[in-house]
């Protein structure tokens, strides 16, 4: 992948980021930190953009560079001011010296933007596209500045973000490590291009090739962008392989609850609880199909054979199952039996008979666990419903 393609993924990662910011600025928008972290994101994804849009607009490349520095020196500024602000907000007194930090890096932005200003006048054609650092001192003097710039704030900015990774929350731990280490790339980013620029000026052969810090810079902006936002979205990966599992038994419920649930062709129709569930809402969903087989086996009650108990438990007993799976064999033939003997008009009785009702479980996952076994042996030969003849009294 070429710069401006890295430079492009990366401006499309911030714009998300931006727009995601801007809904908690709207929310709170006289929250200091939050103006920090939107205009921080912002303006570097304004950075990020800057050499297409110029190139779209026909903007001296020249005074692009420029743009796009200062740009991001002010975005490295509002990034500042967000740690500082959410420092503050966490402790009476702040550690890490705001005023001094800007000011530091206010000095080495005039001193970049002079020094191009003194690039500009002194060379008959300037061009900070293809910088000639051997002789063009003022442009060394402005890329030294905003390179020391640079490597400054992501360097205070890992050290903050480290300091803070102690934080309770395991996200917001997790956030400020990846921003550390994200801070860390770009710091040695601004380090090996400051070397290989006085090299440069110095004329001396580079060790390896220059585009070499692209890898360090396009991981070091990454880990910052992730560090950042990752307190939001982390926790909904813990919801994942929950959601995954919500949506297996779902699925895996769908034969039990098609036959006896289903508003169409269930053997007890119109049980369907009222209102659309949300597709999304996987444990809602699976809440409701649960709901529904318990309903429709108390619709069927009154179709149970009291002898289904005896000979069922006889024969699993010479298969071996006992205990709780043996109580999940006995409910699928209870209501196997009673789904064909409603179907073939047996006629209910008035009042359902008394048998020992399944323990349910008080959680989801119980309950899913003990359906999903009745499930499993309904259709299995062992619960074939007995000869309504001769078996029901």
């Amino acid at each position: 992948m070429t710069l401006s393609g890295v430079s492009v993924g990366l401006a499309l990662v911030g714009l998300v980021l931006s727009l995601y910011k801007m809904v908690d600025l709207v929310r709170n928008p006289r929250r200091p930190a939050l103006w920090g972290l939107w205009g921080g994101i912002a303006c570097l994804m304004l950075s990020l953009l800057a050499p297409q849009v110029s190139a779209a607009i026909g903007l001296d490349p020249n005074v692009d560079w420029l743009l796009q520095h200062v740009l991001i020196a002010v975005a490295l500024m509002a990034l500042l001011v967000f740690f500082d602000r959410s420092a503050g907000a966490a402790s009476q007194h702040s550690h890490f010296g705001l005023q001094g930090q800007l000011t530091v890096l206010a000095v080495l932005l005039v001193g970049e933007v002079v020094a191009w200003a003194v690039s500009m006048a002194s060379q008959s054609h300037p061009d900070f596209i293809h910088l000639d650092l051997h002789t063009d001192r003022a442009a060394l003097v402005g890329v030294l500045c905003y390179l020391a710039g640079f490597g400054l704030a992501f360097g205070m900015m890992a050290r903050s973000a480290w300091h803070w990774s102690i934080a309770d929350h395991p996200w917001v731990r997790r956030g400020m490590r990846t921003y550390a280490v994200g801070a860390g790339f770009a710091l040695l980013y601004a380090a090996h291009k400051l070397v290989f620029s006085i090299l440069i000026a110095a004329a001396i052969p580079l060790p390896w090739p220059q585009t070499v810090e692209t890898i360090p810079i396009t991981i070091g902006v990454l880990g910052v962008f992730i560090g950042l936002t990752m307190p939001a979205w982390g926790p909904f990966l813990e919801q994942v392989p929950r959601a995954i599992g919500h949506a297996r038994a779902h699925r895996q419920l769908r034969q039990l609850w098609t036959t006896l649930a289903h508003p169409h062709t269930g053997a007890v129709t119109n049980l369907t609880l009222p209102g659309p569930a949300p597709v999304w809402d996987i444990e809602f969903n699976l809440y409701r199909r649960v709901i529904e087989i318990w309903d429709a086996r108390a619709k069927l009650r009154r179709y149970f054979n009291p002898h289904i108990r005896d000979r069922i438990s006889h024969e699993a007993a010479h298969l071996g199952v006992r205990d709780s799976e043996l109580e999940a064999v006995i409910e699928a033939a209870l209501l196997r039996d009673a789904v064909t003997a409603k179907a073939t008009g047996t006629v209910a009785r008035a009042n359902p008979v008394n048998l020992t009702e399944p323990e349910q479980p008080a959680d989801l996952a119980a309950q899913v666990a003990f359906l999903r076994r009745v499930g499993y042996w309904f259709h299995h030969p062992l619960t074939q419903p007995s000869d309504p003849e001769t078996a029901r009294p």
